[in-house]
Parts: structure tokens; C-alpha cells; sequence
């Protein structure tokens, strides 16, 4: 079940409020905070806090981040809090609290006993503190930061990975080249017959995966703007399928398919709810996708062409109709947002 969305974006609170939560690092004296790991790849950190239990919770969720979606006059946008920078490693950020432990027990929160029994059969029985101890652990972020005024109109400049990427060779059959056997004599066997072998040319290639991270559950359902928008709907051809109809994170018009989509449903770090992250996967062509190519034996014609509808004209990736060529094409930053 989807939660309503916010009337305003998400906000920080303010120092005033944040005072009374009491905070303050712990490990003065055993020297245990801030403790530091600084390896190839895998740098990370750990500080311990102490704060008022009440507001523990709150207190994770200003170190985490958090995410939401608000309703802009009937525009659906994403709202974030930032999780906090590791205040000197400051590539670190802050991306889990692992262990909360309480310090000055106080009373039981919901007592419960049975009468027969003297101990709380349900299981709601729960200690309260004085304070809680809150590790709050660091770790690089593959993202870039930003807040929701520094967000044009796509989420692709913020929370987005460019991960691993495959590059490969494509053996590229040439219609209508054959390869044939030449003697210097030009006249015994076998000069002029034909090679049984393909004739084809090598085509670069390269899968480029980019992740999509920390993204509210109910941006990723059936029925959903951004659903309807990878898979199509009524009257709505899909994303997936498509080439690029405009420069995207740097690689020319046309020269990007839409190939794949994988999501991961995750546990929110704050410990409510589900968020998804999605890897969107692109085959990067540098001749483009709508292109053909053509060997000439001659040597005057070859090169790459348009596919098109006999006698129609030519067309480039940013103004290509759909089912005009080989693939649609579409704008992916809106891969990255919310709403249309």
C-alpha cells in the first residue's frame, strides 16, 4: 500500500531542535570514536554518539537520509534528505547504524504483565534508556550528493552510479561481400571461387550499466509514471527498445539502446518500509542503431546508411517518427523521474 504523498517537500530540523536531542560523541576516553579503515576500494569509518533515547530515531534518520514524494500542485516530485559527510573523510558518507544500544535503564515502556505468569506473554514489553549509544557507520558513496533545489528536472544528476561497464566486438556480417580465392597466375584453381567463410567487419560495443539508488516503493509499481514509462502503456510505447533522442551522460544521439532493466527491492536504512534501486542497462553503439552498413566492392559507396521506409528521408536519432526505423527514440532522463 502506497503512503500518501507530502503536501511539502522534506526539511531538516533545525539546530534548535536538534540541541535537545542531547547528542555527542562518545569514546573520549578509550579513544574507540571516530575509529577509521582506509583500504583500496573499501575505505569506511565509524563514530559512536550518545543521544536521548526518544529521539534516537530521529536522530538515524538525519545521519541516513531519508526520501519521500511530495505533490508540487499536482506534479509528483522526489524530496531527499542527504545522509550525512563524514566530517574530515568527507568521499564518506554516512550509510547505516548498526548497532543502538541503551545506557541508564529507566522503566519499561509498556509493562504488560500476566497476572499468572508475572512476565509479558505478548511480547511488548520493551526497556527504556536514558540515553542511546548510536553507531553510525561511513562508506564511500558512488553517488553525488545533492539537495532538491540543486535538481534541475531530472534525478539523473543526484543518487545515480555509473557502474561496471562490458566492452565487446561485433562480427558484423556484410550482405552481398563474399571473399574469393586470388592466385597471382589468375588463372589455375582455385582463383575466383568462392571462401566458405562470412565476410563482416567488427563493430565496437559496450554495455553501460547505471543504477538508479534509494528510490521510494511506490515509484516502481504497475501502473506507476516511471512503469508505464519503461514498459508502455495505452497510446504509451515503451522506453525499453528505444535509442537516445538527445546527448545522454555524454554519449551521442542515437548511439545508446535502452536494453534492460533490473530492479532491487531493498529494506530502507531507516527501518520503515522498502525503497527500490534500479540498474538500467544501455548498449553503447558508436555508429548508432538506426545504421546499416554497406560494402561496396567498388570502394566508392561503402559506409554506414539509414534505415528507413522505402523513399522516405532521412532521419537522425533527435527527430526519427516512431516505427519509422529500427528503434523509437526517446529522451532517457526520463528514466530518472517520478512523474511525466
Amino acid at each position: 500500500m502506497s503512503e500518501p504523498l507530502l503536501t511539502e517537500p522534506l526539511a531538516y530540523p533545525d539546530q534548535a531542535t536538534v540541541d535537545l536531542w542531547n547528542v555527542r560523541e562518545k569514546g573520549t576516553r578509550d579513544g574507540s570514536s571516530p575509529s577509521e579503515s582506509l583500504l583500496v576500494d573499501a575505505s569506511s569509518a565509524t563514530r559512536v554518539f550518545e543521544v536521548d533515547w526518544e529521539n534516537r530515531h530521529q536522530f538515524v534518520k538525519l545521519m541516513l537520509g531519508d526520501v519521500a514524494l511530495w505533490d508540487d500542485g499536482g506534479t509528483t516530485k522526489l524530496s531527499r534528505l542527504l545522509p550525512r559527510k563524514h566530517p574530515v573523510l568527507t568521499d564518506l558518507i554516512a550509510t547505516r547504524a548498526p548497532r543502538i544500544t541503551g545506557h541508564k535503564w529507566v522503566a519499561n515502556e509498556i509493562p504488560g504483565l500476566d497476572d499468572e505468569y508475572e512476565f509479558d506473554v505478548a511480547g511488548t514489553q520493551m526497556n527504556v534508556f536514558e540515553k542511546a549509544i548510536v553507531e553510525i557507520q561511513y562508506e564511500h558513496a558512488p553517488f553525488t550528493r545533492l539537495e532538491d533545489d540543486e535538481v534541475a528536472e531530472s534525478e539523473v544528476e543526484r543518487f545515480v552510479s555509473l557502474d561496471d561497464t562490458q566492452p565487446s566486438a561485433e562480427f558484423l556480417q556484410l550482405p552481398g561481400a563474399v571473399l574469393a580465392y586470388i592466385r597471382e597466375t589468375g588463372t589455375d584453381p582455385p582463383h575466383n571461387l568462392a571462401i566458405p567463410f562470412n565476410t563482416a567487419i567488427v563493430v565496437p560495443q559496450e554495455v553501460r550499466r547505471v543504477t538508479w539508488h534509494d528510490i521510494p516503493e511506490e515509484v516502481w509499481v504497475p501502473g506507476s509514471a516511471l512503469w508505464d514509462r519503461v514498459y508502455g502503456a495505452e497510446g504509451a510505447p515503451s522506453y525499453l527498445g528505444s535509442i537516445n533522442s538527445v546527448e545522454f551522460l555524454g554519449f551521442p544521439t542515437g548511439t545508446l539502446l535502452f536494453s534492460a532493466v533490473q530492479p532491487r527491492r531493498l529494506k530502507s536504512p531507516t527501518g520503515v518500509g522498502f525503497r527500490w534501486s534500479l540498474t538500467y542497462e544501455f548498449t553503447f553503439r558508436p555508429s548508432g542503431h538506426n545504421w546499416a552498413y554497406y560494402w561496396d566492392r567498388t570502394g566508392a559507396n561503402s559506409g554506414w546508411y539509414f534505415i528507413g521506409p522505402k523513399g522516405g528521408a532521412f532521419h537522425y536519432a533527435d527527430t526519427v517518427p516512431d516505427n519509422y526505423s529500427l528503434y523509437a527514440a526517446r529522451d532517457f532522463h526520463d528514466l530518472f523521474k517520478v512523474d511525466v
